[in-house]
């Protein structure tokens, strides 16, 4: 496993525990020193790990490598076109809800791929399609959504809300040069006021890893700073994972999060913005008409201040759920051990 982006380590996370429990051998390579966040440790050892020269020579003799993100461009040049060295897989980072379809299926990199995991029907027959059926693709389900989809048997309906989790999108600009979605400069104000008066209420502050504090403006990274400083309110330093499963409502613009803690049965608020709509694709846009949408500030602090309870306030959870189960799948054996099982079948081939 390559790891070099950490801001999609819980999808590394995710898949290694799968193979781990799949008994495949797995070592690891931090690409540039890249640091492995503490929580992620006990995933990634110290004696699985492999210095980068010595990954680089060993390519050859592994069955498979994975890369976390398939832009060339942001990987080292030493790390690029290693499909001519040894087979690539490649398994996403995050539920495709966003309308990008050049980055999602249209990338030479992905017809360079020895093997690619499909989160849901629809993304397998996209892959198919760019490639005229030339690319490998098993229909497998995202690992890390197998992972929080086991969270929706310890929740518990009309939960009472006492934990939020604020997850603010980064895009100031979209990629087709359009104004971004994020919505976070204005809902900071809201959140700020809401949970400075509502001490016996925590709120989890995780926002997207391109996302900085203090590249808004004046006004917005100053209530920030406040919001931070509040005694009930934290900055999260654990997996998606661990956040998803003690929190009670998701307060988010996107992407791929909505359908991650959607799945679990609890609440999702959508922070949007009437002057750049987020770009979600057919399939986000029919879970995200599930789950509340909140268009202003005004609307959020009313929305906060009626917090209770999510049966009063929210859709029935059953609805979204199997929006996102429809179009994502979830199986019995896990992604990681289809992996494990593809490439024992074409071994043996």
């Amino acid at each position: 496993m390559v790891l070099h982006e950490m801001g999609t380590i819980d999808h590394a996370v995710a898949l290694k525990a799968q193979l781990r429990d799949a008994a495949a051998l797995v070592s690891h390579v931090v690409v540039a020193d890249a640091p492995i966040p503490p929580w992620a440790s006990d995933y990634f050892l110290p004696e699985d790990e492999l210095r980068e020269q010595d990954a680089l020579r060993m390519l050859a003799e592994f069955s498979a490598v994975w890369l976390p993100e398939p832009y060339e461009k942001l990987r080292p040049a030493v790390w690029r076109e290693l499909w001519e060295r040894a087979p690539i897989v490649y398994s996403g980072y995050g539920i495709p809800l966003f309308d990008w379809k050049q980055g999602l299926y249209g990338l030479s990199f992905f017809d360079k791929c020895s093997l690619i995991l499909a989160p849901g029907p629809r993304d397998e027959l996209e892959h198919r399609e760019a490639s005229a059926g030339r690319r490998n693709v098993i229909l497998s389900g995202d690992p890390l959504l197998y992972e929080i989809a086991k969270l929706r048997d310890n929740s518990s309906d009309n939960q009472e809300i006492t934990s939020v989790l604020w997850a603010p999108h980064w895009s100031k600009t979209w990629v087709d040069g359009s104004r971004g979605f994020a919505t976070w400069e204005w809902a900071v104000v809201e959140l700020y006021r809401f949970f400075r008066r509502h001490s016996d209420i925590d709120l989890i502050v995780r926002p997207h890893p391109h996302l900085n504090f203090n590249e808004g403006r004046l006004l917005s990274r100053a209530t920030a700073r406040k919001l931070l400083a509040l005694p009930n309110v934290h900055r999260s330093e654990v997996s998606i994972v661990e956040d998803i499963e003690r929190t009670d409502l998701l307060v988010s613009d996107g992407v791929s999060i909505l359908a991650y803690f959607g799945v679990t049965g609890k609440p999702v608020v959508v922070l949007g913005d009437r002057k750049a709509q987020a770009p979600f694709n057919e399939l986000g846009r029919e879970i995200v008409a599930r789950m509340v949408n909140v268009m202003s500030g005004k609307e959020l602090a009313t929305l906060l201040s009626n917090v209770s309870s999510n049966s009063q306030l929210f859709p029935e959870p059953d609805e979204v759920i199997s929006c996102i189960l429809e179009n994502f799948i979830v199986e019995r054996i896990s992604p990681g051990r289809q992996l494990v099982d593809s490439i024992s079948i074409a071994s043996r081939g």
